[in-house]
């Protein structure tokens, strides 16, 4: 088979033998003037392209037995064409490239059944917690009351957080065909985030503060997936703050310049420990404060910092266990 493929590869040199050997006789026959034994001319011919039709051949046997084992590296080391030593290094580049896509596709796959695991047994504490609810209040002689109703709102909201990350993490997928990069209003949007969240923060009894110094704000940002960010944010600065059994706020502080505008949300829940703070991005790392939450999945922060990469915006956390935590979100203004 080999023998068949070297023989289809060099059939123009076949070719160009054949021709000059042609060439040679009528040269020798129009110079001479009459005709000549034709032997010596082929004979030399032949001799010649047998020589160079050998050390093709072996390169050329060499190079295919490379591609078929895969081992490249043997073949370089025993010498071979610089044209086939460029195809191996293409062919090198190719291999390891497809080999990172593949474990980035595996990685991805693996994350994201973790993922969606950890969320499928996250969401059942709520679901369980809120059938008990009802089934107390069915037995109940008590009339369905207030702090009932409040209960069953808080496992909600719990529910809707964690379908809301999930939705969040399986679009990430897709973020490179799914967003688009505009002017918008970031007091418009930081507005629109707190309303969204205002049944949470009555519930939890923390009261957002909204400061700024201008009408208007305009950022070049994702409506959406800066919307996604702000949520999440949100829903951690109220979830700690909450642990703390009192009545508090969660301020947020816009300012502008020519270059960038900085939105800083700043809770004053139970904080981070400083030995946390350098791995509060990792996916489904919880540290101490997760430990104080049954249903803590660890991935909100990781969300957060995909999302700000993805949009160019940067994010910076700091915080002072049992007192503060700041998270500051630099957006490029308008153009």
């Amino acid at each position: 088979m080999i023998i068949k493929k070297f023989m289809k590869d060099h059939i123009l040199d076949f070719i160009a033998y054949t021709t000059i050997t042609a060439f040679i006789l009528l040269y020798y026959r129009l110079e001479i003037g009459k005709p000549i034994p034709i032997l010596y001319p082929i004979i030399l011919v032949l001799f010649t392209a047998s020589v160079i039709t050998f050390m093709k051949g072996i390169r050329y046997f060499r190079v295919s037995a490379a591609l078929e084992s895969g081992n490249y590296h043997d073949c370089i080391m025993k010498g071979t064409s610089e044209q086939s030593l460029e195809y191996f290094s293409k062919i090198e580049d190719l291999h390891k490239h497809y080999q990172d896509e593949l474990s980035q596709q595996l990685h991805q796959k693996e994350q994201t059944y973790a993922f969606v695991a950890q969320m499928a047994h996250d969401m059942k504490i709520p679901i369980a917690v809120i059938r008990l609810l009802l089934e107390e209040a069915d037995h109940s002689v008590v009339s369905y009351d207030e702090q009932l109703q409040e209960r069953i709102m808080g496992e909600n909201n719990k529910l809707l957080d964690k379908l809301t990350q999930l939705l969040c993490y399986l679009r990430l997928g897709q973020f490179e065909k799914d967003f688009l990069i505009e002017q918008v209003d970031l007091i418009t949007e930081v507005r629109n985030a707190i309303n969204n969240k205002k049944e949470y923060f009555i519930l939890n009894k923390i009261y957002p503060r909204l400061h700024v110094s201008q009408d208007e704000v305009v950022v070049l940002s994702d409506q959406k997936w800066n919307g996604m960010l702000l949520d999440q944010i949100i829903s951690n600065a109220i979830k700690y703050s909450s642990l703390k059994g009192q009545e508090d706020y969660i301020d947020f502080h816009i300012t502008a310049n020519n270059q960038y505008a900085e939105l800083t949300i700043t809770d004053y829940g139970i904080g981070i420990p400083e030995y946390d703070l350098e791995r509060i991005y990792e996916p489904f790392f919880t540290g101490e404060n997760g430990r104080k939450i049954q249903n803590s999945s660890g991935i909100g922060l990781y969300l957060c910092k995909i999302i700000s990469e993805k949009l160019g915006h940067i994010i910076t956390i700091t915080s002072v266990k049992d007192e503060t935590t700041a998270v500051k979100i630099r957006y490029l203004s308008k153009m």
